[in-house]
């Protein structure tokens, strides 16, 4: 077993959490870039949690600010870790199943576009590698 790596104030993961909202007969997606400036690339509605507040109000936080929608948070989906490979940077990924409540998508700050993704469209669409993974192991995307 490898040594774990020293913690410091700068070397903490962050928390991550996603919302995979199904509605229309589409998965809500949002098209945005990353922090790097990298092409804007579709995936799901997330956010990183702040402190105080529970998993289930930074899934509804974030599908709101960025989509307009409100949702209840349901389940986990599925967790896992992103580590760069130098070290540098590491993201726990929660994703959370959500139900639509109400509201008008429309993108909010930040983000390009919002859609109800399914079928060819979502095929067609240039989606994220993570998120793209998902979408397959759930049967939407092939």
């Amino acid at each position: 077993m490898e040594a774990p790596i020293e913690q410091t104030p700068s070397k903490r993961p962050r928390l991550s959490v996603g919302a995979i909202v199904r509605h229309f007969g589409g998965v809500l997606l949002v098209k945005c870039g990353d922090r790097d400036g990298a092409a804007a690339q579709w995936r799901l509605p997330r956010a990183e949690q702040v402190w105080g507040e529970t998993l289930q109000q930074t899934v509804a936080r974030a599908v709101q600010l960025q989509t307009g929608i409100r949702v209840a948070a349901g389940d986990i989906f599925q967790v896992y870790d992103l580590i760069t490979i130098d070290g540098d940077d590491h993201t726990v990924m929660l994703d959370f199943e959500a139900a639509y409540v109400d509201g008008d998508l429309r993108p909010g700050d930040y983000v390009e576009d919002v859609a109800w993704a399914s079928g060819l469209a979502l095929r067609s669409m240039e989606v994220e590698e993570h998120t793209s993974e998902l979408l397959s192991d759930m049967g939407l995307l092939r």
